[in-house]
């Protein structure tokens, strides 16, 4: 009896590891520059924090998204947007270096992947 306990214990345990922790083997390639990570759209940009924020807040600004909170320090920053529809979008940004930066989006509850990849394109553009 234990051992059928235990043996149900750690299934459940490594389903909920997998389930928190997410799991992509998607590669990074030239088309696909993003990866999805437990349903944030991730990237690597090779621009400083400032100018990808400021391309975050350009992006919020023509896609006429509400800012709920708006936070920038030197190494990380944050920007949370409602939709017309109610639906809530974090963006984050963490300094890797002084010169890249890690770009993380979730669009809704259950992370609309498509809303994110519209996103990432514009802040690409405003990026250029």
């Amino acid at each position: 009896m234990f051992n059928r306990v235990s043996g149900v214990a750690v299934l459940l345990c490594v389903m909920v590891l997998i389930l928190v922790v997410g799991c992509s083997s998607a590669p990074v390639s030239p088309q696909k520059p993003w990866v999805p990570i437990s349903g944030n759209l991730v990237w690597v940009d090779s621009a400083d924090i400032d100018t990808v924020y400021k391309a975050v807040l350009g992006t919020v600004k023509e896609m006429e998204l509400s800012a709920i909170k708006q936070r920038q320090g030197h190494l990380s920053g944050v920007v949370v947007t409602k939709t017309s529809t109610g639906k809530q979008i974090t963006i984050k940004l963490q300094a890797e270096t002084a010169e890249t930066t890690r770009v993380s989006i979730r669009a809704g509850f259950w992370a609309n992947e498509k809303k994110a990849r519209i996103i990432y394109s514009k802040i690409k553009k405003n990026l250029v």
